[in-house]
């Protein structure tokens, strides 16, 4: 298995989306951690991430549309990132990305989100 297959595999992808350090200077965790405490709550960036995780997943189990489904999954997954980050009451969770490890994280997600657009056009020959 190639590096790029490896790497845009959908349990690699979801395992990046869900390590991605946020936090406030108060507080800051995984954005996992983040999600399964704001779902029971009812939080909108919480039910588009399960949404996404859920869709990724899906993406397993139909190989015929595989890819298809896993694009709509990672776009679910950064929708849900960017109404966290610039929502009002959470918008100081971006203090987390001073810091380098916080970074990083965010980074292996972007890069895994490259590499599966990629996958993407290639199939659709754009």
């Amino acid at each position: 298995m190639k590096l790029t297959q490896l790497l845009s595999h959908p349990i690699i992808q979801i395992i990046s989306f869900c390590i991605i350090i946020v936090g406030s200077a108060n507080f800051g965790g995984p954005y996992g951690f983040f999600l399964y405490h704001a779902v029971q709550e009812g939080y909108i960036y919480a039910i588009i991430g399960i949404a996404g995780i859920v869709v990724t997943l899906v993406s397993l189990i139909n190989k015929k549309n595989a890819i298809t489904i896993q694009f709509i999954g990672v776009t679910l997954m950064v929708i849900s990132l960017l109404v966290f980050f610039f929502s009002s009451e959470h918008f100081m969770n971006m203090y987390a990305f001073k810091d380098v490890l916080p970074l990083l994280t965010l980074f292996l997600f972007i890069a895994i989100i490259a590499l599966v657009v990629i996958k993407f056009l290639r199939r659709y020959k754009f």
